[in-house]
């Protein structure tokens, strides 16, 4: 998907395909896996109740915002370990 020029729409343009990446990784994942989940921004409700279930879901979550990406840029990886 391209969103050059849209920096500040990037999640909700987005939300689809994380949605679907969430359900895809709830639905394969097994105990003991782990889910690396790319997302700009939490800002939508959308967004934060995905967060909050996939809290309820992992032992564990980790917010990076990768070493290669620039300052300006919103991006940040989260990290689900799964128990």
């Amino acid at each position: 998907m391209d969103v050059e020029g849209k920096d500040n729409h990037q999640e909700y343009l987005s939300r689809r395909l994380v949605l679907c990446e969430v359900a895809l990784a709830l639905a394969t994942l097994r105990r003991g896996g782990a889910l690396v989940l790319k997302l700009f921004d939490a800002f939508l409700p959308l967004t934060g109740d995905l967060l909050f279930i996939l809290h309820r879901c992992f032992r564990r979550i980790a917010l990076v915002k990768p070493i290669t990406s620039r300052p300006a840029n919103s991006e940040r990886s989260r990290s689900f370990p799964v128990d």
